[in-house]
């Protein structure tokens, strides 16, 4: 879930219900904190909300920009370790052209962008999401589902709009490379 649908309160209940059932269940929690204050209804704390539900997730994906406005203006490194002393368990933070960075507790691995062109960067975090999790349904591990999602935002990046029609990930390589 993204902070879209916990910004207004009935389907903030809703993700609430979704998370405590997933935590029973065993199954992860991902989150994109894609922080904006317009969305949230007034006289609410969203980013205190968001700093209290880090608790509860499995994979954050924050951009550069979030943790800026979640956290303020700080390191790269200090905002990974912020969410991770929240309670987020692996942070996926993208840095723009600069690629990403992923951390847990105890390690981190820096990855540089595999955008090669750039027409349009509206979406590519949406791009990144869907090949992350497509790797990870598949069985694949983090770092391969990282490269998955680094594909397909680099695919993405190619296109004008938040929405293209994005080849399988087996035939990603081939489509980047094409």
């Amino acid at each position: 879930f993204s902070s879209w649908p916990i910004s207004q309160p009935h389907s903030r209940a809703t993700i609430e219900k979704m998370i405590q059932q997933a935590k029973q269940e065993g199954i992860l929690v991902s989150f994109d904190p894609n922080y904006h204050p317009d969305i949230w209804e007034e006289g609410h704390d969203g980013i205190a909300y968001i700093k209290q539900l880090l608790k509860d997730i499995d994979i954050i994906k924050p951009s550069e920009d979030d943790a800026e406005r979640i956290f303020g203006p700080d390191t790269v490194d200090n905002q990974l370790q912020k969410f991770l002393d929240l309670g987020a368990k692996l942070v996926v933070m993208t840095l723009g052209k600069d690629g990403l960075v992923v951390a847990t507790k105890d390690q981190r691995l820096k990855k540089a962008s595999l955008a090669t062109k750039v027409v349009d960067a509206t979406g590519a975090g949406d791009a990144f999401w869907s090949g992350f999790y497509t790797s990870l349904c598949k069985g694949h591990k983090i770092e391969d589902a990282v490269d998955d999602g680094s594909r397909t935002s680099a695919y993405k990046l190619r296109y004008v709009g938040a929405v293209v029609d994005l080849p399988k990930l087996e035939s990603l390589e081939d489509a980047l490379n094409g």
